[in-house]
């Protein structure tokens, strides 16, 4: 609990964009449901000793990723990673989840935080590895679709293989006494593995119903899903003409969040290159038109996961409300609702 309160204590601090802090608070959160398990007289002596495990692991990763000395790209990714993979312990804590599944999950939490871990720890006395960070970000993404309700028993167990497998490796990767030659070989299993993870995991989202929700609700998950995934110079190229004068003049440090605010409208918020933060209202219309250029339906599923089937919705909700075309996030929508019927 002392690491994890120096965690907090650490992203109050001002520079702290408001969606690092919003993410680490999001995983402390989930780490204080599995404290709970693990206090609890009747969890099962097994499920406690794993749950210890991986508290320890998550809070020690998420401690050394606030070092002053962990560049701020390297902090962002080790902590996004960090909050998908906690998006699993509920599932691991459920005594619903079957015994398989659940220590396959433990072990992919465990060992995903260890990797970035090592990841954080070796951006303060040398140069990171892009490869284990963008391979983090595959194997959290996994991690999240394998724990979502609508995923299949099936699914779930093959994305868990794969995943147990391409989290040992991240962790391999980033072994301090690793030769050249070692380093070389875990690159290239890396890559095979987290290309067929992101394969698999874009087939379990796409055999999934896109959620029938109210274009305002579909619009925020999708939204923040991409301001979650995307670089704030991305999003702000796409969105250019959108911005308010003065977000262009002070330029935007970090696009977090948006709510909705009316029907046709969402307020978004960011921390500008000054640290103030800001909000404006944008047309859902014209927003979403502008993401569905950004990320397109060809890769969308594969880069939001889940979220990506919000993104589908809000297209297809567009389209029927005001005949609005969100580029082939519509195309693909009508493709999956059965070709607009």
């Amino acid at each position: 609990m002392e690491q994890l309160s120096a965690t907090l204590k650490a992203v109050e601090e001002p520079t702290t964009s408001p969606q690092e802090r919003e993410a680490v608070i999001s995983s402390i959160q989930e780490v204080t449901g599995a404290l709970t398990a693990i206090d609890d007289p009747e969890t099962p002596r097994q499920l406690r000793q794993q749950l210890i495990g991986v508290v320890r692991q998550v809070a020690s990763t998420l401690e050394v990723s606030q070092a002053s000395e962990v560049a701020p790209e390297v902090r962002t990714a080790v902590i996004a990673s960090v909050k998908q993979a906690t998006s699993a312990l509920r599932m691991i804590r459920d005594p619903e989840t079957p015994l398989e599944l659940r220590e396959q999950l433990t072990l992919i939490v465990k060992q995903l935080t260890a990797a970035m871990g090592q990841q954080a720890t070796a951006a303060r006395v040398e140069r990171h590895d892009q490869a284990a960070l963008d391979g983090g970000r595959d194997v959290g993404r996994a991690v999240n679709t394998i724990s979502h309700p609508q995923t299949s028993p099936q699914q779930r167990k093959k994305l868990a293989q794969i995943a147990a497998k391409a989290s040992s490796s991240l962790v391999r990767l980033g072994g301090s006494s690793a030769s050249e030659e070692d380093r070389a070989k875990a690159h290239e299993l890396v890559k095979d593995q987290t290309d067929q993870l992101n394969r698999d995991q874009v087939k379990a989202v796409a055999a999934q119903d896109i959620p029938d929700v109210p274009l305002g609700e579909a619009a925020v998950v999708c939204t923040n899903r991409i301001f979650e995934t995307i670089w704030e110079r991305a999003l702000s190229v796409n969105l250019s003409r959108l911005l308010p004068q003065k977000w262009k003049i002070e330029g935007v440090q970090d696009f977090w969040k948006s709510w909705e605010s009316q029907n046709d409208a969402l307020e978004v918020h960011v921390q500008l290159q000054n640290d103030e933060d800001d909000h404006a209202p944008f047309d859902i219309a014209q927003l979403t038109t502008r993401l569905a250029v950004l990320v397109p339906a060809d890769k969308l599923l594969g880069i939001l996961g889940v979220p990506g089937l919000h993104c589908l919705q809000a297209a297809w909700q567009l389209d029927r409300q005001s005949g609005v075309t969100a580029g082939g996030w519509l195309e693909m929508a009508k493709d999956k609702k059965g070709n607009g019927q």
